[in-house]
């Protein structure tokens, strides 16, 4: 029984202990932190993500953009983590998506109870509740694209499924 109980407990530990790549964010959540000490500045942090729908569909009305609606699991879901360090803290994705796209972003971060606006919004467009989800939309709320997962390939995949998606002038 000790040849189990010492292992056991040594692997609860490193389980308990916070991930090397995750920092404290101001409002005390761990956040996942995916950038190196080179890499300083993350574009998203710099990106207008809205929180709100209809402002959202408002703001991408009256400048002639697209909504990009994202769920994600910001500090706990590796997909979405990785879709964040690979897309969307790249400068290419952040310059596209300033002249093309409105941001909103449904947060469900681990250690606190989503808000009531993005469980109906989870509830409306992503039922099955998979994160990532990204859902391309015009501002009539006329869906184009979603896609449930990473998508793979940084800035350039992104804006390629984006460019499909988007309706011909």
């Amino acid at each position: 029984m000790k040849k189990l109980f010492i292992p056991l407990v040594a692997i609860w530990a490193a389980l308990q202990l916070p991930a090397a790549d995750t920092k404290v964010s101001p409002n005390g959540q761990e956040k996942a932190d995916s950038s190196s000490s080179a890499e300083k500045a993350e574009p998203k942090e710099n990106l207008n993500w809205l929180t709100d729908l209809a402002k959202a569909q408002a703001e991408a009305k009256k400048e002639n953009k697209l909504v990009f609606l994202e769920f994600t699991g910001s500090n706990w879901c590796g997909w979405c983590i990785k879709q964040h360090h690979e897309t969307y803290s790249k400068q290419e994705f952040a310059d596209y998506a300033k002249k093309n796209l409105v941001l909103i972003e449904a947060d469900f971060p681990a250690g606190s109870d989503p808000t009531e606006a993005n469980k109906a919004l989870l509830k409306k467009y992503d039922p099955e509740e998979a994160l990532p989800t990204i859902i391309l939309m015009k501002p009539d709320g006329t869906i184009l694209w979603k896609k449930q997962g990473y998508v793979p390939d940084g800035p350039k995949g992104m804006i390629a499924e984006i460019e499909k998606a988007k309706p011909k002038a």
